[in-house]
């Protein structure tokens, strides 16, 4: 009725209407999206592949209207895959010159040439009994308000493929991805769980092995490190949230005034003030999910 068709016009231009937009690594916003995908749709299986130059690449984005255009993208791929047949989601994200590019592979039922010509028209729908037909059409527009690209090419039968690309974007100020250390330096490591201890452990042992011989010491509560504050230049890796403790990872930072010789490594990282603080504090940040790929690299 009229009443329902204006509620779906306004749901849809709301949908539709601009958001923040931020500078964020586009490896974490996919994985994110894909995680809770898999969650939804166990028939299913999906890959991903991330080269190691496009692991810690940024691009403005605004991270929900992205996470939203994936999932629907997600949903059209895995709708596209007959029943009959094992369903495959093939992602990649790789970097080419100044472009990030991301592609979206599916084992469906593919779509003729005729049908291609009008995908990413509004209300576009192909073989579905149900839905907005938005998928395809918000997407193209999101991605083109990114000065980004994005193209669908298909074969009846074989399966769809959607390549997006965005720009490349340098790192924001409050992002470091190494630590650089001089030879036989102190190295404090805080965090209430044994994550952070163990990878650093594993990663400063095989650095030691090649000459670095890295002093590394272990806390978990911040107090003991306030309290037993070394005044040489040790190099700091801190934890941000503490739990069941009063300071957090970066109080440590600002009671001791070493933000110039520390590196915040926290799953809180998509945290807008924690951002802005380490900022104002010259203090940099690097994602913990990610912390396999953080350079440890000799000081010239």
């Amino acid at each position: 009725d009229i009443a329902n068709n204006l509620l779906t016009k306004y749901k849809q231009s709301r949908q539709l209407e601009v958001e923040p937009v931020t500078r964020e690594m586009l490896s974490l916003i996919v994985e994110s999206a894909l995680s809770e995908k898999r969650v939804e749709k166990p028939q299913i299986h999906f890959d991903l592949s991330i080269t190691p130059d496009a692991r810690l690449a940024f691009t403005d984005v605004s991270r929900i209207a992205l996470k939203r255009v994936l999932s629907n993208l997600f949903n059209n791929a895995v709708e596209s895959i007959p029943t009959t047949r094992a369903g495959r989601v093939c992602l990649s994200l790789t970097q080419e010159n100044d472009r990030l590019n991301l592609t979206i592979r599916d084992n469906g039922c593919g779509m003729p040439d005729e049908v291609l010509k009008s995908v990413f028209a509004r209300g576009f729908s192909y073989d579905k009994s149900s839905g907005s037909g938005l998928g395809l059409y918000d997407a193209a527009q999101k991605i083109h308000a990114l000065d980004g690209k994005i193209y669908l090419s298909s074969a009846v039968d074989v399966g769809s493929t959607v390549d997006i690309t965005l720009p490349l974007k340098a790192p924001p100020p409050w992002f470091s991805s190494s630590v650089a250390l001089l030879p036989d330096q102190k190295v404090i490591i805080l965090d209430d769980e044994p994550y952070l201890h163990k990878v650093l452990d594993e990663r400063f042992a095989r650095l030691n092995q090649s000459g670095f011989n890295i002093q590394v010491s272990h806390y978990y509560q911040a107090a003991s490190v306030i309290s037993q504050f070394y005044h040489q230049p040790a190099f700091y890796l801190l934890d941000y949230e503490l739990k069941e403790q009063e300071l957090t990872g970066l109080d440590v930072v600002s009671q001791l005034g070493i933000a110039d010789r520390a590196l915040l490594v926290t799953n809180c990282f998509d945290d807008a003030t924690l951002r802005e603080r380490c900022v104002e504090m010259g203090l940099k940040l690097f994602p913990k999910i990610l912390l396999d790929s953080l350079q440890i690299v000799e000081k010239p």
